[in-house]
């Protein structure tokens, strides 16, 4: 199914919606480090993004992964 920003095959541009600089920042550098730690689920899923989308997106993506981890460890108290 496709999202907004697509159409008959092609991607229009989007751009990362504006948020608190301070844990986004510290969410970048979080990301960052998965991307570099060898053998890692986020680390070849960035390998995969990076490829198709270039290293940026790809980065944008793995902070999102790593955001919506974090929401589901703090609202099912779970490690």
């Amino acid at each position: 199914m496709p999202g907004h920003h697509e159409s008959a095959g092609r991607t229009k541009s989007t751009k990362v919606r504006p948020g608190n600089p301070c844990p986004k920042g510290a969410l970048g550098l979080a990301a960052f480090g998965a991307v570099r730690t060898k053998d890692t689920y986020l680390q070849a899923r960035y390998e995969r993004l990076a490829s198709r989308r270039g290293p940026l997106r790809a980065l944008a993506a793995i902070e999102h992964s790593v955001i919506t981890a974090i929401w589901h460890m703090l609202t099912d108290r779970k490690p």
